[in-house]
């Protein structure tokens, strides 16, 4: 019945456990979505940022280059080597994959760089040139103080791994280019068709989706575990006190009211009914005490003493040697009505004090004064034998 008991609180208690754990690791789960969205979103916008202070830098360069004398002056003359000469020095400083020089009529005058087949009428912003990804920025160069057009000015910047490297070192990311929309992706519309751009955006230091929840589903069998042993312990704790009382309860029942109770403080259920247990050991031990049959009913004889219980006397041939307190008295007629049988602490501390009171210090303060008044004054042998780990026991 006991270990019926125990395997089925057990089995409850690791279920609730389970239970409380898989709610941990739901709320675990869905906390660590929501971060790496939030993350995916921050970065995203970091990325896309860069991109913008780029598109942004080329074209406030292009726009000094364009109010440049210099190169008005070879616009009208139409010089073309000399152009080449000069817009090499401005891409190099400007830090620009190519630099060209178209006339008024769109034909190409000069360019430095990897122009590749860009051509004026692909217009500007981020555009897909023969597959590659490319940020152009165009400026119209005006003859001075005149809205004639000499021609026009393009800059710009292949978006290839380098400039990708860099703008991931910044936004603590991780970047490739992709023409399909995936789910952490940075869409750039394409200015010179349907086309579709998409900057995937990957975290540098976020562990793959698989080990988040990795570590959420081991953090939460690690608390299952734990939160199951606490359990399951302190279960045993309470079912081995209860355990012992039913064990105590059958023997009494049994008739045997000296049988061992033990001492428990909780839980509260517990010590309830192991005071209700003490109480009942008492009354019958006090029942049975009245029931006796004593050689003499007025006190107990011993080979060396006289203990006159109506008077709470010790005699010692015929002479009063002692007075003994209540408690006294009750402790040496409960071992007294009990010869040569040893009878446990518990058992003793219930007949002295009550269900309410006494522990095993106080019954041994209570033994060691009784002893003195009971023992011969230089007998090296006393009539109350400790029995170590049990209790006591008198001895004719």
């Amino acid at each position: 019945m006991k270990n019926r008991l125990l395997l089925g609180m057990t089995g409850l208690l690791f279920f609730a456990t389970l239970t409380a754990s898989l709610v941990m690791f739901v709320w675990g789960a869905n906390r660590l979505e929501q971060e790496r969205g939030q993350q995916q979103k921050t970065a995203e916008s970091a990325v896309f940022s860069l991109l913008l202070a780029e598109q942004t830098r080329i074209s406030d360069q292009l726009a000094l280059f364009g109010e440049r004398p210099t190169l008005r002056a070879l616009l009208q003359a139409q010089q073309a080597n000399a152009l080449s000469l000069y817009i090499q020095d401005f891409r190099s400083q400007g830090g620009l994959d190519f630099l060209a020089v178209y006339g008024a009529d769109g034909a190409l005058l000069a360019s430095n760089g990897r122009l590749r087949n860009y051509d004026l009428a692909l217009g500007h912003g981020f555009l897909l040139l023969d597959g590659e990804p490319l940020l152009v920025a165009q400026q119209v160069v005006y003859l001075p103080d005149s809205d004639l057009p000499l021609g026009t000015a393009v800059a710009g910047l292949w978006l290839e791994r380098p400039l990708l490297n860099n703008f991931a070192a910044a936004a603590d990311v991780q970047l490739r280019w992709s023409e399909t929309e995936t789910a952490a992706s940075l869409p750039l519309r394409s200015s010179n068709g349907p086309a579709s751009l998409f900057v995937e955006v990957q975290m540098a230091n976020a562990a793959p989706g698989w080990v988040g929840w990795w570590s959420v589903g081991m953090i939460t069998a690690v608390l299952t575990l734990i939160g199951w042993l606490a359990g399951w312990l302190l279960l045993r704790r309470q079912t081995t006190s209860l355990q012992k009382l039913t064990i105590a309860a059958q023997k009494i029942g049994q008739g045997n009211p000296h049988a061992p109770l033990p001492l428990i403080a909780a839980p509260t259920e517990v010590r309830h009914l192991a005071t209700a247990l003490h109480r009942l050991q008492a009354q019958l031990i006090t029942a049975q005490q009245h029931k006796s049959d004593l050689p003499d009913e007025s006190g107990f004889a011993a080979p060396s003493f006289l203990y006159d219980n109506a008077r709470l006397a010790v005699q010692r041939d015929g002479q009063e040697t002692a007075r003994l307190t209540p408690l006294e008295a009750r402790l040496l007629e409960t071992l007294m009505r009990n010869p040569g049988q040893v009878l446990n602490s518990e058992l003793l501390i219930t007949a002295v004090w009550g269900s309410d009171g006494g522990d095993k210090t106080m019954l041994k303060q209570l033994v060691y004064r009784l002893r003195s008044k009971i023992d011969a004054e230089n007998s090296t042998v006393s009539h109350i034998e400790t029995v170590s780990g049990v209790g006591y026991a008198f001895k004719n």
